[in-house]
């Protein structure tokens, strides 16, 4: 297969259209900073529209097997 050919500047590209000023990079930190930012947000909204029954004493899952 083929080299695909860069710009006449040497640089590859990496522009899409769609998503400006960002490029691909990777960040290094630590895994509980990790878990604060990613985990815990969606660890609250499970316990809040999961486990905690409404005001009629069924949680979700329990008001589906009724229906």
């Amino acid at each position: 297969m083929p080299k695909k050919k860069t710009p006449e500047n040497g640089k590859p590209k990496f522009r899409n259209p769609n998503v400006l000023g960002l490029q691909p990079a990777v960040v290094e930190q630590t895994i509980t900073d990790t878990l604060e930012t990613n985990y815990m947000p969606y660890a609250m909204s499970v316990i809040v529209s999961r486990a905690i029954p409404e005001i009629d004493g069924f949680k979700p899952s329990h008001r589906k097997l009724l229906y």
